[in-house]
């Protein structure tokens, strides 16, 4: 537990989090470890957990069946993967896969939506973390279109 508590404290996303909720966070949370290219989730599957990635680097992709995978971003320690688990109907909407052998914390999040919902702190903060990632997403794939038509 109290190695639980050290890594969620060292997290960004749990600074200046509500002491309650990291201590409900604790009776939920999990640690999980992926090797190099392991999957992590797929495209349409399930968007069950939020993963704080502490240590690794992640691959979000687009499954292309003529050209293979297509990298979207890069997802590093202290980022959060995925925010499928925010918005309904709670399906991935994109791969994910370990570049390298990558360590995480897995919260439900059924737990976390709950959360959001009970402290507005917390749920204004996974908001605009999720704008945030929707937007980088979206400006680079502008650029890649332009870039692609010159």
């Amino acid at each position: 537990m109290d190695d639980m508590k050290a890594a969620l404290g060292r997290h960004p996303f749990f600074v200046g989090v509500p002491e309650s909720v990291v201590a409900g966070a604790l009776r939920q949370a999990e640690f999980l470890n992926w090797k190099k290219d392991e999957v992590i989730f797929r495209k349409g599957g399930r968007a069950h957990s939020v993963y704080l990635i502490r240590r690794g680097r992640v691959a979000v992709e687009m499954p292309a069946p003529d050209r293979g995978p297509v990298h979207i971003q890069w997802v590093r320690s202290g980022e959060v993967l995925g925010w499928s688990w925010l918005l309904p109907p709670y399906r991935w909407r994109f791969d994910a896969r370990a570049h390298t052998a990558t360590r995480a914390i897995a919260l439900p999040a059924a737990w976390m939506r709950t959360q959001c919902r009970r402290v507005p702190r917390l749920g204004n903060r996974v908001m605009k973390h999720t704008a945030d990632i929707i937007m980088n997403r979206w400006t680079r794939a502008v650029k890649r279109r332009l870039d692609a038509g010159r």
